[in-house]
């Protein structure tokens, strides 16, 4: 299973009635959760495209990108581990 297909599975069980005491006890609402997963898409977009046979990227990688992606990573890693802590 890939990152993407991994990610996406995180956020329908997330968003179920299963997850419940999960997302009260973490405070992270699923369009966070959802917000975190867009930021790692970009990263890996951005990622991929050192690879030769990848497309090229939706935003031209620059050093504005990566600053603006390594600016996000704090805000979004704590909504993950927020999450973690929770289960």
């Amino acid at each position: 299973m890939s990152a993407k297909q991994k990610i996406q599975r995180v956020l329908t069980i997330y968003n179920s009635a299963a997850a419940q005491t999960v997302r009260q006890k973490s405070g992270v609402s699923v369009p966070d959760l959802e917000q975190a997963a867009m930021w790692s898409h970009k990263i890996r977009e951005a990622r991929n495209a050192l690879h030769w046979t990848a497309g090229a990227p939706s935003i031209p990688n620059s050093y504005e990108k990566v600053a603006v992606l390594l600016m996000a990573a704090g805000p979004n890693l704590k909504i993950l581990n927020r999450i973690r802590m929770a289960c």
